[in-house]
């Protein structure tokens, strides 16, 4: 039987003193853990408040960017004191607001650490920009403007030029510096609204980064390259993207460029049919003899069958040479898809009867002026007079310069720009540089796929067609990477091709099918060090497929046969090089419509 009497008083005493004792330090429990949730709302709510700050003051950041552009290349020098002086104190608060310890605090949360870390480091790329960045480029602006080296009447002002040469540089490393920073960013944890202005700074910053890197070399070489220690002469070529080549397009007409003590003339024309010879004017490699040909050497016109630009202007060098007698120290190539660019901010040009506008020279120079005027010698003599027009617009200095230093930005990006400098010192400054248009041939660790195209019929069919290429890093094993690529060819000839003339479709001793149809030859070119492991053509298996050698990658020539309004396909798999994980960079020729078809694809390591 259990004993129920009740509990001695000093045992009640304890169990109360007890209860009163939790009792006191759950209160004192629940009171801590009210202030640390209001001290975390509040500290939530200043750091939010914080990153709100420095969301605005980024946007200000862009928009004084924006408006400092805008003044210097006005030559605006107060303005663009005002606007530097905006820029370097919003600037400046970003990277005030994220530079203390309570920011680390926000790096090292969850969800937003990420926007925090690259607002820190945008903040503080802005901030050293504002102060160090663009300040030559302002104080450049005091005495000169984005104007001033522009040519008037072919006139260069070459001392003008020469003092843009220090203010470039030291502009142009300072953004170099901060590009790297910003790129080396990994944006794919941030929130969609922070990505979006992130991206916009990061494209704002690349964009400025390229104008001034190319401002750096044209400052670097432009005295000498326009006749500062004596006359110069250049090949200026117009490509013509509707017979597809390599680099662009045929090169069609040629003009020479005199440079002498800043000033730039057109002294001779001619087309680029007129430049060949019955044997090769400089001797072909074995795999350019394989891979396009002994007419690679002998006509002026099919020299840009190989994709590197150097070796192209070499033999363009030579057939002018041994055409004419006469020596020239560069070569510069351009399409009527860039040319219709730069009309839009130098306007339009009147050659005859015809007026071209930015958005009707590409019709009128790849297709239209076949269509209207059978004559060849006719041709010849319309596109000559178009190539001076559009000399002399920009040797008269129309147009805003950073509008058409973009606009020529734009083109070598899409690889329709190519130079090239006979002087190995010279050319050594561009010589990295897209625009010089060298086929890698080195190794690295971003694999390198090329697909450059070549028409095979003769005519100006490439008008109508359309391709696309897909390159995708499909596997990854032991450190070398398996490349999936796939090339879409798309013709658009309308019912009445047959109807076109034969300076369109071809005569009909070429043809590879009915009036139209079109033959394009496409040499891929792999990784350095690489294998191609298959090959299909129209969704058939080419079996031991040949594949050729150059600049150190292994090439597969597919000629492939596109019948009016059809589509053909051919398709590779390739082994990149051992060591070579990263992205993989893809080179495409391109086309008649703006844009460019190359790009980058993401590794599989």
């Amino acid at each position: 039987m259990s004993d129920s009497r009740p509990a001695p008083t000093s045992v009640r005493r304890r169990r109360r003193s007890r209860y009163r004792t939790r009792r006191i330090w759950y209160g004192r429990l629940r009171t801590v853990l009210l202030v640390l949730v209001g001290v975390s709302i509040l500290v939530g709510i200043y750091l939010g408040f914080r990153a709100f700050q420095v969301r605005g003051d980024l946007v200000d950041v862009r928009n004084d960017a924006a408006a400092l552009s805008r003044a210097i290349s006005s030559g605006d020098p107060e303005g663009s004191a005002a606007a530097l002086s905006l820029l370097q104190s919003n600037s400046a608060e970003a990277a005030d607001h994220t530079g203390g310890p309570a920011w680390r605090v926000l790096e090292a949360l969850p969800l937003i650490g990420d926007d925090a870390h690259g607002l820190r480091e945008v903040s503080v790329v802005a901030d050293g920009l504002a102060r160090e960045g663009v300040v030559p480029l302002v104080n450049a602006s005091a005495q000169l403007s984005a104007g001033s080296f522009t040519p008037h009447d072919h006139q260069f002002p070459l001392d003008v030029i020469a003092r843009l040469q220090k203010p470039a540089q030291e502009s142009y490393a300072s953004f170099a510096e901060a590009d790297a920073r910003l790129d080396a960013v990994d944006s794919s944890g941030f929130t969609p609204k922070f990505a979006t202005v992130f991206e916009q700074l990061s494209t704002d910053l690349d964009q400025a980064t390229r104008l001034l890197g190319a401002a750096d070399k044209a400052t670097q070489l432009l005295p000498v390259l326009l006749g500062r220690d004596g006359p110069r002469d250049y090949l200026l070529v117009l490509q013509n993207n509707a017979e597809i080549r390599s680099s662009g397009g045929l090169p069609g007409t040629v003009s020479l460029v005199h440079a002498d003590a800043g000033r730039v003339d057109i002294t001779a024309q001619i087309t680029g049919g007129g430049l060949q010879q019955d044997h090769s004017v400089l001797p072909l490699s074995r795999p350019e003899r394989q891979i396009f040909g002994a007419n690679l050497g002998r006509y002026f016109v099919d020299a840009n069958f190989t994709p590197d630009f150097p070796r192209a202007a070499e033999l363009m060098q030579a057939q002018w040479e041994a055409k004419t007698g006469q020596a020239v120290d560069g070569v510069f190539i351009i399409d009527p898809v860039t040319v219709a660019q730069l009309l839009r901010w130098t306007g339009p040009i009147t050659v005859g009867q015809v007026q071209l506008r930015a958005d009707t020279a590409v019709d009128v120079l790849l297709h239209l002026t076949y269509v209207n005027v059978p004559d060849q010698a006719t041709q010849n003599a319309f596109f000559e007079d178009v190539a001076r027009a559009a000399f002399n617009v920009f040797a008269d200095g129309a147009g805003s310069p950073v509008d058409i230093l973009r606009s020529l930005i734009a083109g070598v990006d899409e690889r329709r720009v190519f130079a090239w400098l006979s002087d190995d010192t010279q050319q050594g400054v561009i010589g990295s540089t897209m625009i010089s248009g060298a086929l890698p041939e080195a190794a690295s660790d971003r694999p390198q796929v090329g697909v450059y195209l070549n028409d095979g019929t003769g005519a100006k069919m490439q008008y109508y067609l359309d391709y696309d290429v897909l390159v995708q890093a499909a596997d990854c094993t032991g450190g070398v990477q398996s490349l999936y690529g796939d090339l879409r060819l798309i013709s658009s000839t309308p019912p009445d091709i047959a109807d076109q003339p034969d300076s369109v479709i071809g005569i009909p001793e070429v043809r590879a099918g009915p009036p139209g149809s079109q033959v394009v030859v496409a040499n891929v070119y792999g990784p350095v060090g690489g294998t191609f492991t298959s090959l299909k053509v129209a969704d058939k298996t080419v079996d031991n497929p040949v594949v050729f050698e150059d600049h150190g990658r292994p090439v597969l020539t597919i000629a492939v046969t596109v019948d009016p309004g059809s589509s053909e396909r051919a398709s590779w798999t390739v082994d990149a090089g051992e060591g070579q994980t990263g992205d993989v960079d893809v080179a495409v020729t391109p086309g008649v419509q703006v844009g460019t078809k190359s790009s980058v694809a993401p590794t599989a390591c």
